[in-house]
């Protein structure tokens, strides 16, 4: 079976991944970290606890449980993943007529936020790039532009590290690890940041899904966090340069667990552990609210900007 390189680990499937890149040792070598299989058979009984629920825009449907062999998400268009209690083994029960690249997407998603969930991680939703001295991470809502700032950073010499599920792995020092490296743009931004790629770029939801950058602009190591970015452009736009504003121990935990990649569907059985992993985080690292002017023509200057903040060691924390 072919062997994938994400979350800087190995995952073993049955089929291939066309948004991951082959693990190093080629096909079967290493130990996996993590195994993907599709059975032709029928879900086992779900006896769980319900966890949460979300609606897609595009109509289908996902619910996730917590049951004595792990977690489980029910996509009403896909089918059903188990994930396992250590998080190292995902089995996909498809739906009749289940769309392969779709259900890839899923297992890229969500389920491997499940997965590293039940590993001890800090999954969280935002982008991530690698610098000399750490990595730092950007973090916000949809729309917010997390993915074109972390594309526009490796043009100002930083290296992608993940976009859209950012793990975190608690520790000292705490560390990012690498994850999937495709980034995925409105139009506007893959316009003006990248394009001579829209022509062989795929669509996902409305994006542009770039999945060929170079090698020299990925980061595929582990990379101790040096900061994380609260994306918070005010209302009406500022002039002048971006400046950071370094949040509070706890209203940092707090802001972590609201960009937690899937931290509203692990319900209120999870909410401790999710919050404790926030609060590790945050004491170690610096959170900030970053408040910029939202301009295509301003973003080199605020990639110039971090470059400068990030440009020595990050000192101790307080």
């Amino acid at each position: 079976m072919p062997d994938h390189a994400i979350f800087g680990g190995v995952l073993r499937s049955e089929i291939h991944f066309p948004d991951l890149r082959p693990a190093g040792g080629g096909g079967g070598g290493a130990h996996p970290t993590w195994s993907f299989h599709r059975s032709p058979e029928a879900p086992p009984p779900d006896a769980g606890e319900f966890l949460g629920e979300v609606a897609f825009d595009a109509g289908s449907h996902l619910r996730v449980s917590k049951t004595p062999r792990g977690l489980r998400f029910v996509y009403t268009d896909t089918g059903v993943f188990d994930v396992s209690a250590d998080g190292r083994d995902i089995v996909w029960f498809p739906t009749p007529d289940a769309d392969l690249d779709l259900a890839l997407i899923d297992v890229a998603g969500r389920v491997m936020a499940g997965a590293l969930h039940l590993s001890g991680l800090l999954c969280l939703h935002g982008s991530a790039v690698a610098l000399t001295h750490g990595g730092i991470a950007f973090l916000a809502p949809k729309h917010y532009g997390k993915s074109t700032l972390a594309l526009a950073m490796t043009r100002g010499g930083a290296k992608l590290l993940t976009d859209d599920t950012l793990p975190v792995e608690l520790g000292h020092p705490i560390q990012l690890w690498p994850g999937v490296h495709s980034v995925r743009l409105w139009a506007d931004s893959a316009e003006r940041l990248a394009p001579d790629r829209i022509g062989t770029s795929r669509e996902y939801g409305g994006k542009h899904v770039l999945d060929e950058l170079s090698k020299d602009a990925l980061a595929n190591h582990v990379a101790p966090l040096s900061a994380v970015y609260i994306l918070s452009p005010p209302p009406q736009t500022p002039s002048g340069p971006a400046t950071r504003s370094r949040l509070a121990d706890v209203p940092a935990a707090m802001a972590l667990v609201q960009h937690t990649k899937i931290g509203a569907l692990l319900g209120k059985s999870e909410a401790p552990a999710l919050f404790e992993r926030a609060v590790a985080v945050a004491r170690d690292v610096p959170v900030y609210s970053l408040e910029y002017e939202r301009d295509f023509a301003h973003v080199d200057h605020l990639v110039q900007q971090l470059l400068e903040w990030h440009s020595r060691p990050p000192g101790p924390t307080a």
